[in-house]
């Protein structure tokens, strides 16, 4: 899906009878052309505060899953 010029993000929705799984899963990339950081984030109220986003940041080479206890800085931390 071509969310904007430089951001497409790729997904493929695994059943569960194909993973062996009682629920199904959502295997997803975010691919940005340029410079700078993304983020994806799942909300079950549409908003930020309380939900969860993976970060990744390429100045540390990482992507990791976040909880987003408020929006401030200081209350988004590594799960």
């Amino acid at each position: 899906v071509q969310l904007d010029a430089s951001v497409t993000f790729h997904y493929a929705i695994l059943t569960s009878s194909s993973i062996n799984s009682p629920e199904g899963v959502l295997c997803g990339r975010l691919d940005y052309d340029g410079i700078g950081w993304v983020a994806l984030a799942v909300s079950k109220d549409m908003k930020m505060a309380g939900s969860e986003a993976i970060i990744g940041l390429p100045g540390d080479n990482t992507v990791l899953k976040y909880n987003l206890n408020g929006m401030a800085g200081n209350l988004v931390s590594p799960m």
